[in-house]
């Protein structure tokens, strides 16, 4: 898991792998202000933002989840949340397994759980072994709007190879 703020993001940029700095420059330099709710591609189907509007709710109504084909960038335009994070340690007991269809994985609950509190311009980015509990409420129930891009892990091994 990586946790930063787009207005201060050159240690994050430094060490980053290239798909996550192209991801991290999208963020940094896109007016979201002038793109409507919806999922729109970076990089066809490999990269991707969702944009949306939604409301926080009380952490026990929100379920933690895993990705397994697509890193999870979460990005907050508007208003602030609290994620919920942990590493996928392998004992959290399994609510829905949509891994073959959504690339999802639902836990009941999750064990280790830490807290990350994102405001305007912070992101998270969670690889497929970082469990994740988002759009939670801080401290009052609020309307955020959030950009979600998912990269594909795919090109972070592709770039690994790059490298070597």
């Amino acid at each position: 898991m990586i946790f930063g703020n787009i207005s201060d993001m050159s240690d994050s940029l430094m060490l980053a792998p290239e798909p996550l700095k192209k991801v991290l420059m999208y963020l940094a330099n896109t007016n979201f202000n002038s793109i409507p709710d919806g999922r729109y591609p970076i990089q066809g189907d490999d990269i991707y933002v969702t944009i949306k509007e939604t409301v926080t709710k009380d952490k026990n109504e929100a379920k933690p989840e895993v990705h397994r084909r697509y890193v999870d960038v979460q990005y907050i335009i508007v208003g602030i949340e609290k994620i919920g994070y942990a590493r996928d340690n392998g004992k959290n007991d399994i609510y829905a397994d949509m891994l073959k269809e959504k690339d999802l994985l639902l836990y009941k609950d999750l064990e280790n759980e830490s807290e990350l509190i994102l405001v305007p311009g912070c992101f998270a980015v969670f690889f497929p072994e970082d469990a994740h509990r988002a759009a939670c409420r801080y401290k009052d129930i609020t309307k955020i709007r959030k950009a979600v891009v998912k990269i594909n892990i795919e090109l972070f091994k592709a770039d690994k190879q790059l490298q070597r």
